[in-house]
């Protein structure tokens, strides 16, 4: 019994300590804890930022907004909505950083802060622009929310500019350089002294204008009207769009015309397409198109309805206008009616001038009419006037060679022969190193020529690439050509070359076609000049250094292009996208046999796709009012391609205007 007693109680006991006895009383809640989203933000003078808060442990969620501890904050600080829509003063306040509070009202000594950095206001005007090469544009920038309102002008990021993308002063005023920088377009960027943080940016486009023809230039061309006639001269172009001070030397075939002088006008189009207007002493007139490839290069044909003709034009550096400046070994390569007057004749060769009016340790080859007189020894005089054009006389077994040159630098000179026959157009380069060798044909080349053939009796046009290995062996060699229409595509050949000390060079291409010979001159282990052996072909030409591998990518930005063929000549512009797409307008001048008059077709509009393989051949399709027309390109760099016709008879090249 005693038991069942205490067994009862300890029950009891049990059960009434598991009740709260003992003296306890209710459990302490939670405590209340608020957090804000965003801890920081960056707010312009007058702009606005969303806050929230979130209040737990509580049924009551309401919040204070504060700025600064004062309550929706004020006018020198900014303000703040019940909402937590923060909007910030109209002026920057000092300091910078304001505090953003919410205070749970469920418990007032409970908050959450963020900080809001205050930035000042700063705005450029006019947001885009287009500007003329050389030309001005006036920027303003209106800083906002501060005393200190100054600006540091900058131009794709360099304070105050250079003369490649164009130049700012410490007013806003921008001055576009003469050429037109990658890509067609800059920044100028205006960043506040107050606050270096903060900045804003416009935009401009640089286009083509008159001024970017400015200074001496010479000028170079073959034509035919119906007879062939070659020229060349200088001129000066003054920047707004009138040419005087001109001279030319005009061999029409029938007489030879020296130092005529020249006046005339010129017009610069947005997308570098020029128009040239030339009257000379003998009162004729020349219609020039042109496309602009820099300011120190331009690609031409003849654009009128009795002649037609292709050539350059090269910015002259006056330095180079004395015997002096003539020093040096130089290549060459020339072009035009040969020896008998009958047939066409295609030289190259190289010499050294003394730079005292002397040239001596001459070597050329000449094919004329399908015969090679090789390894042809000369010696000969010059005299280099204070305008730039000179004369020169050649000694060689085969007659003596009269020459007008012009200087367009010390490494460069355009020729023009004086002589009724024979009669030839060339340029002289100057030779980059005293002594070459085979080693100095090293890597991938790629060529283009252009003459007559004796199997299409014809204008004749081969283009391709190659490997040279630096010990005497091409392989990988790959060719295009249009022999008068008839043309033969993707030829892959092999071959041999053997350099000699002064730059003379032979070489041998064999394919399925045959066996194709010639003579080359180096200009440097990246350039050579070349005149065809045998009764193949009389074509001369230029081999330069690849710089691949290539893709589609390689043809991306604007172009300058020219062709020259037979009927057509063509001059003009496009746009490459990078991914086998291009658009673009060109001047043509057509031979119109029936007629027996050249038709001119200016502003022809056009597209094209193209595809590119490693080794740079490509193809190049062409879509306009008159039809498909495909090409072949050997892309040299990404900014020179090589383009020959295969609906067309014709050949030119591409160069990258920016």
């Amino acid at each position: 019994m005693k038991k069942a007693v205490f067994l009862l109680l300890s029950l009891s006991t049990i059960y009434w300590m598991s009740c709260g006895g003992g003296g306890g009383g209710t459990p302490t809640p939670p405590a209340v804890t608020i957090s804000i989203s965003p801890t920081t933000s960056s707010v312009e003078i007058g702009a606005t930022a969303q806050f929230t808060a979130t209040v737990r442990n509580a049924t009551n969620a309401a919040v204070t907004w504060r700025v600064n501890d004062v309550d929706g904050g004020n006018s020198t600080v900014g303000t703040i909505s019940a909402t937590g829509l923060y909007t910030a003063p109209g002026a920057v306040p000092s300091p910078g950083d304001v505090t953003v509070k919410a205070v749970a009202q469920a418990d007032t000594s409970k908050s959450a802060s963020a900080t809001v950095s205050v930035k000042l206001r700063i705005t450029v005007a006019p947001a885009t622009a287009d500007v003329p090469a050389v030309g001005t544009q006036q920027f303003t920038a209106l800083v906002e929310g501060v005393t200190n309102t100054d600006v540091t002008w900058q131009v794709n990021g360099v304070a105050g500019g250079n003369s490649t993308v164009g130049t700012i002063s410490a007013g806003g005023l921008y001055t576009a350089p003469v050429a037109i920088p990658a890509g067609g377009t800059v920044s100028i960027t205006a960043v506040a002294q107050a606050d270096t943080s903060r900045s804003d940016t416009a935009g401009v486009s640089v286009f083509h204008s008159n001024a970017m023809l400015s200074g001496r230039y010479a000028l170079s061309y073959l034509g035919w009207d119906p007879c062939f006639f070659v020229i060349a001269g200088s001129f000066n172009a003054n920047g707004n769009g009138t040419i005087t001070s001109g001279l030319g030397d005009l061999n029409n075939c029938t007489d030879v015309f020296p130092a005529i002088t020249l006046t005339g006008s010129y017009s610069v189009s947005a997308d570098g397409r020029v128009e040239i207007l030339l009257n000379d002493s003998l009162a004729n007139d020349y219609t020039l198109h042109a496309v602009m490839i820099s300011p120190d290069r331009l690609r031409l044909i003849q654009f009128d309805t009795f002649a037609t003709g292709q050539g350059q034009i090269d910015k002259q550096d006056p330095t180079a206008f004395s015997n002096a400046a003539f020093t040096g070994g130089y290549a060459f390569r020339l072009e035009g009616f040969g020896f008998t007057g009958s047939g066409w004749m295609g030289a190259a060769g190289r010499m050294s001038a003394d730079g005292a009016g002397n040239l001596s340790a001459g070597v050329m080859d000449v094919n004329e009419d399908y015969v090679d007189t090789n390894a042809v020894a000369f010696t000969g005089t010059y005299d280099i006037a204070a305008s730039g054009r000179g004369t020169a006389t050649l000694d060689t077994p085969l007659g003596f060679m009269n020459f007008a040159l012009y200087m367009v630098s010390a490494n460069k000179a355009n020729v023009v022969s004086l002589d009724l026959v024979p009669w030839t157009l060339g340029k002289a380069e100057k030779q980059t190193l005293g002594s070459f060798s085979n080693a100095n044909l090293t890597g991938d080349y790629a060529y283009i020529e252009s003459g007559t053939s004796a199997l299409g009796l014809g204008t004749y046009f081969n283009a391709g690439r190659f490997t040279a290995n630096g010990s005497g062996a091409v392989s990988a060699g790959v060719s295009d050509e249009n022999d008068n229409g008839v043309t033969a595509e993707n030829l892959a050949f092999t071959g041999t070359y053997a350099a000699a000390a002064n730059g003379r060079g032979t070489g041998s291409f064999a394919s399925t076609r045959g066996t194709s010979d010639f003579s080359f001159y180096l200009v440097s282990p990246t350039r050579a000049v070349f005149v065809q052996q045998g009764a193949f072909a009389v074509a001369t030409g230029e081999i330069e250094a690849q710089s691949g591998p290539f893709s589609n990518g390689s043809l991306t930005g604007d172009y300058g292009i020219s062709f020259d063929g037979w009927p057509s000549m063509t001059v003009g512009q496009f746009t490459a996208t990078g991914a086998g797409a291009a658009s673009g307008t060109v001047d043509i001048n057509t031979y119109d046999s029936v007629a027996d008059a050249f038709v001119l077709e200016p502003n022809q509009a056009f597209t094209a796709t193209y595809s590119v393989t490693a080794n740079g051949r490509g193809n190049y399709a062409v879509a306009d009012a008159s039809g498909p027309l495909d090409f072949h390109v050997y892309v040299i760099s990404d900014s020179k391609v090589i383009i020959i016709g295969m609906d067309e008879v014709l050949s030119g090249a591409a160069e990258k205007q920016f």
